[in-house]
């Protein structure tokens, strides 16, 4: 494009976004305990805070995330089936003191009552049951399929090498690996429904009564000194490796955030059990922030005209309008003074078009930078049709010829060949007229 053109195409948009700011510009005032953060708007996309989200930290039980994508995409429709509880699983749990939901040996439960026992009791016997059941007692099998799940997420910084959480050294996510685990699990209808239950009536089996399962996450508990309305889930996870861990979503007033919290200590300075669970306070905190600091802004619409384009071989105009594909709905800080000063707009469209154009064609997109990080992509699009002149395409073949290196040499060579022959006939004629002139001389 014209430099004249790229000008007004990026002026343009920045006018457009002119009152769009980045919500990662805009940071709490509070420090948070936990080692990685990840806070996301869910509506626009809009990552609002963001700590160490890719450096490499354990899981602890939110693995159990995972586990359950595994069961309710392989094996979903098998959740009916009854399993008994084998002598391995206790074996492997000795000692740990680990979270359970208190199954027996030889006790027999649907694998939907386990499920919903390792999601929301955070049961680790269950885990164990479940990945042995579906793989046939070959639970590197399970596993296996849980890593693969992580590849396909994208998840580039995760390895598992269990299905329940207690640490192994190997065993690894990152903040924003967990995010794109847990925004995957929200979209199986199922587990949705799971993470909403603060309780869950455990039906009798042949080894005790029925019993009540309490979701691990405090924050849903109106009681508790986290609560907080509208969270939901995801999945706690403790160990002393791990630290408090948390991936949780809630929704207020229309607004949507999904956070994790990863590694928040789980001892003082004086090597003493923490007084609170930092993971469910840095969430609350973040959430409570989030809620009151940001609205939802439409900073691009397919009513605003956008900038024009070269076009060529056209029988009417030598310009074309582009207009954008979509509305494009970001985040703003309510307290954000100086808007522009982050706003980075990309355009990516060609120097010049060629009639014809249709009306609705992709000429090229817009990219959204928010302090650094792309947002967003919006198409932009053909305001109008523009129909070919064949005198244009005549005109320009033309110029094309004559523009072209082989046109070119031809001329050249031309120029060379007449140049030769007026040379050579220059020559000829001085060596004609001597011959007169002796033939004269001969004569007389």
């Amino acid at each position: 494009m014209r430099k004249i053109t790229t000008i007004a195409l990026l002026l343009s948009l920045v006018w457009i976004v002119l009152f769009s700011v980045p919500a990662q510009g805009y940071t709490p005032e509070f420090a948070v305990q936990s080692k990685a953060v990840y806070l996301i708007n869910t509506d626009t996309g809009n990552v609002v805070f963001s700590q160490r989200e890719n450096e490499k930290m354990y899981p602890a039980s939110i693995t159990k995330v995972m586990t359950a994508i595994v069961v309710l995409e392989e094996y979903g429709d098998r959740l009916d089936e009854m399993v008994t509880a084998q002598q391995n699983v206790f074996d492997e749990l000795f000692g740990t003191d680990s979270s359970t939901m208190g199954v027996k040996l030889g006790e027999t439960l649907s694998a939907r009552d386990l499920l919903f026992g390792m999601v929301i009791h955070s049961a680790n016997e269950a885990a164990c049951i479940l990945a042995d059941h579906f793989s046939d007692g070959d639970r590197a099998l399970f596993i296996k399929k849980m890593n693969e799940k992580a590849a396909a997420l994208g998840m580039t910084s995760s390895h598992f090498t269990n299905p329940h959480g207690l640490h192994e050294e190997n065993q690894y996510v990152t903040a924003k690996d967990v995010y794109l685990m847990s925004a995957h699990a929200m979209t199986l209808p199922l587990f949705a429904d799971m993470v909403a239950m603060t309780r869950y009536s455990l039906p009798a089996t042949n080894k005790r009564g029925a019993q009540t399962l309490i979701n691990t996450n405090k924050m849903m508990e109106p009681y508790s000194q986290y609560y907080m309305k509208g969270v939901k889930g995801i999945k706690t996870g403790t160990t002393d490796e791990a630290g408090f861990c948390l991936t949780s979503i809630a929704t207020q007033n229309g607004y949507t955030y999904m956070c994790v919290a990863m590694g928040a200590p789980c001892y003082d300075d004086n090597k003493k059990p923490a007084a609170l669970n930092g993971a469910f306070v840095d969430s609350k905190k973040l959430y409570e922030w989030a809620f009151s600091g940001f609205y939802k802004e439409t900073v691009i619409s397919v009513k605003e005209p956008m900038g024009q384009i070269k076009v060529n071989l056209s029988k009417d105009t030598d310009s074309l309008q582009l207009n954008f594909s979509q509305d494009f709905v970001a985040l703003i800080p309510k307290a954000a003074t100086d808007p522009k000063s982050a706003i980075k707009v990309e355009p990516h469209v060609p120097d010049s078009i060629d009639a014809p154009v249709q009306k609705g064609q992709k000429i090229g997109t817009a990219t959204l930078m928010l302090a650094g990080e792309v947002i967003g992509e919006v198409d932009l699009l053909a305001a109008e049709s523009v129909e070919r002149s064949g005198l244009m395409v005549f005109l320009q073949g033309a110029s094309n010829v004559i523009d072209s290196l082989w046109f070119k040499l031809i001329v050249a060579l031309l120029i060379l060949l007449i140049a030769a022959y007026v040379v050579y006939a220059v020559i000829h004629n001085n060596r004609r007229k001597k011959l007169k002139k002796v033939k004269r001389y001969r004569h007389f």
